[in-house]
């Protein structure tokens, strides 16, 4: 079985899609709703865990470094974004 790079298949999946778009747009237009629920889905999803993933390596940093990290209580998520 041929198995295409990553990148390939993103590249071929971007073009499929711009002309998807051109050709059937007024067509598919209805269904954008769709699109719109997986963009703000996969932002639930993804803002927090790097959120989340940028805190914990600050943190491990300083303690690595012997250094006492500032705490901000239970802000401490907020105060990255």
């Amino acid at each position: 079985m041929l198995q295409v790079a990553l990148h390939w298949q993103i590249f071929i999946a971007l073009i499929a899609g711009a002309a998807t778009g051109f050709f059937f747009g007024s067509t598919i237009a209805p269904l954008a709703f769709a699109g719109t629920l997986f963009l703000k889905a996969l932002k639930m999803i993804i803002v927090p865990l790097i959120a989340t993933s940028m805190y914990n390596r600050d943190r491990r940093r300083w303690a690595h470094q012997g250094h006492r990290s500032r705490s901000y209580g239970p802000k401490d998520p907020l105060a990255i974004i």
